[in-house]
């Protein structure tokens, strides 16, 4: 579910809440970030305010939304939001802590824990297969191209020419048995721009 349908779904949740009426809603989002650990810059946020008591409700689309950690998702919803009173609400799992009162939620709540993070976990293998299965396919792979490559127009990797012979040049010296520093010496003695100065005589300026 995309982020802004998951807005969609959490706000009419949170307008059939009487105790919502005069309430701050404050919204939280870690897009880009894995949910497999919680050095997430809007999750630390969001913890630091309930360590400071400004956080009365937490609601979430499910668990993983929050964490898909087995060990530390549990320590936070079992551990330090009934410290700091702070109800924990997910919403595809039908959990409320307010009504649990005091319980942890039995074995059903912890096996969910466990399906978000080795789902998590199939998706981590799976992208990273699907990824492999294109490098070897020649397939372009990042937005920035490794030195001695280009993006074709088909979005696959192809040699650039110039930079290439660099590259082989490299390769003959370190054959030849010349080490790094010496084949950066001979690189630097010929001229050769290093490969940020040779992508950002091209209009690259990125760090990579």
């Amino acid at each position: 579910m995309s982020i802004e349908n998951q807005r969609l779904e959490l706000n009419a949740y949170v307008r059939t809440m009487p105790e919502a009426d005069y309430a701050e809603i404050i919204e939280f989002v870690d897009n880009g970030f894995t949910g497999t650990n919680f050095e997430r810059p809007q999750v630390q946020k969001l913890l630091e305010m309930v360590r400071e008591n400004k956080i009365d409700c937490i609601i979430v689309k499910d668990f993983s939304r929050f964490g898909r950690n087995s060990i530390e998702t549990p320590y936070f919803l079992e551990r330090v939001f009934p410290l700091f009173h702070t109800r924990f609400i997910s919403l595809g799992n039908d959990y409320d802590s307010a009504k649990l009162k005091g319980d942890t939620g039995g074995m059903d709540v912890a096996f969910q824990y466990l399906i978000s993070e080795y789902y998590s976990r199939d998706m981590s293998m799976k992208t990273k297969s699907a990824k492999y299965a294109k490098m070897q396919r020649g397939e372009y792979q990042s937005k920035i191209c490794p030195y001695g490559y280009r993006k074709s127009a088909d979005g696959r990797m192809e040699p650039d020419p110039e930079a290439a012979e660099v590259v082989r040049l490299i390769f003959q010296l370190a054959a030849d048995g010349t080490n790094a520093t010496a084949i950066t010496k001979e690189l630097y003695n010929r001229g050769i721009p290093t490969p940020g100065e040779y992508k950002a005589a091209r209009g690259n300026h990125s760090k990579r």
